[in-house]
């Protein structure tokens, strides 16, 4: 194994390893590693972005870390930038440790809060197709923003986006409602990660900005290869199995086939986006290459981990548990890989006995938010 020490499991995660001998082993991090908590999170639209989110909320609660809250924010809105002044009470009050949230990336402003020195910087993208698909349903583009209104959503989108004006179409419609979405269908990933739409054109510009996000970020993770990212994140972070499990959320039910003029349509509407995937594409798989052999180990072994989590997780009663209950580290876990990112800091901040009016959460990306810095404990 590389030299690696071994060792069994000794987690709270081991109770769930029913179909696991007591002799299996997995490899130990490095003597020298130190699990990381200080995280700064890009949540990026339509990305299963909110699994991350709330494995990442989790971890932080059940070990009593310092979350970034963003709950009803008068200073700023998405699609806004994070101004320097806007940050400013984070800076001067108690180091940050977990950010994971919408707001757009603003390099400057969140060097500030989160030091490179100390923190470390991950996101996750999808590829054009798959996130343009998810956003067209998720905030029914075909209805309401497209005008088109029929039973067969399939023929009716694909006859739409057949037309290479279509986008166009839309962003016009869309300027007369004032309703801003647009960015989320035209090159949404380069868009969160903070490069203007009227940037994003100048393919000089674009690529240069990938090489910046590629030295801000330490991992990139790619929704389409979820598990595999989740591998990456963990030995990045040099966390342990049990803070990797997770339960799939806001996974939809419906399903829209693209023909193919239309998926080629897509990728010219998502050019710059095509380039930044294409990019931390290969960058992932080198990654993974460099990893070596014990990878693949980590990898077969997580998801072995992760059938039995669900599994007794879906044995719990599915309830809405109290972040101020008593519970196990296992029980919380579970609690929380059920719930929206959104709703487990709606609870965070009522606890503290604020209000909570949206925060950015929910389907309409308007909401607006605002950052505070609030303590997670579970007491």
């Amino acid at each position: 194994m590389n030299g690696r020490q071994r060792r069994s499991i000794s987690t709270p995660i081991a109770v769930l390893q029913k179909n696991i001998t007591a002799t299996d082993e997995f490899p130990a991090r490095l003597p020298s590693c130190q699990p990381i908590n200080h995280i700064y999170f890009l949540k990026t639209h339509k990305t299963a972005s909110s699994t991350i989110a709330t494995m990442l909320l989790s971890y932080g609660i059940n070990r009593n870390h310092t979350i970034v809250l963003d709950p009803d924010l008068a200073e700023m809105e998405w699609p806004a930038l994070l101004k320097l002044n806007e940050v400013s009470s984070l800076v001067q009050s108690e180091e940050a440790k977990i950010f994971s949230t919408h707001i757009r990336f603003n390099k400057g402003p969140i060097n500030s809060v989160f030091p490179k020195r100390s923190a470390k910087y991950i996101t996750i993208i999808r590829n054009p197709i798959d996130r343009f698909k998810s956003a067209w349903i998720f905030y029914n583009f075909q209805k309401h923003h497209a005008g088109i209104s029929n039973n067969n959503d399939a023929l009716t989108s694909n006859t739409f986006l057949k037309s290479t004006n279509a986008l166009q179409d839309i962003q016009d419609r869309l300027a007369e409602t004032k309703v801003d979405i647009f960015n989320h269908i035209s090159n949404s990933n380069l868009f969160d990660m903070g490069l203007e739409q009227e940037d994003i054109q100048n393919m000089t510009l674009v690529k240069s900005y990938i090489d910046i996000m590629d030295r801000e970020f330490d991992l990139v993770m790619i929704t389409d290869y979820f598990d595999e990212s989740l591998i990456l994140l963990k030995r990045l972070l040099c966390w342990e199995f049990e803070d990797i499990v997770y339960i799939k959320l806001r996974v939809t039910s419906k399903r829209l086939e693209l023909e193919e003029e239309v998926k080629k349509n897509i990728l010219t509407w998502n050019h710059a986006d095509g380039i930044l995937f294409d990019h931390f594409n290969k960058t992932f798989w080198r990654n993974i290459l460099q990893a070596g052999s014990t990878f693949y180990e980590d990898l077969k072994a997580f998801r072995r981990i992760n059938q039995e989590y669900k599994a007794s997780c879906g044995t719990m009663k599915d309830k809405m548990m109290s972040i101020k209950q008593k519970n196990s580290l296992l029980e919380n876990k579970c609690a929380l890989s059920k719930r929206n990112p959104c709703n487990i800091l709606e609870q965070l901040w009522r606890k503290r006995g604020n209000s909570f009016s949206g925060g950015g959460c929910g389907p309409n990306p308007s909401h607006i938010a605002s950052h505070r810095l609030l303590n997670s404990e579970l007491n």
